[in-house]
């Protein structure tokens, strides 16, 4: 793997997770899931990913 192709797939992951923390961010907003339940998908996604975990 060339060094750029590592860096491309870290932006992709980094765009995935955000992609998802967005999303699970809108449940949170329209009540399909509670603070708690999104506080540990906001982890289990940055687990996923691997990447460091941002606020949702």
């Amino acid at each position: 793997m060339f060094g750029h192709e590592k860096d491309t797939s870290f932006v992709e992951r980094e765009l995935q997770y955000v992609a998802a923390l967005l999303i699970l961010r809108k449940m949170r907003t329209e009540g399909i899931i509670d603070a708690a339940n999104a506080s540990r998908a906001a982890v289990a996604l940055a687990e996923y990913f691997g990447v460091v975990r941002r606020p949702i």
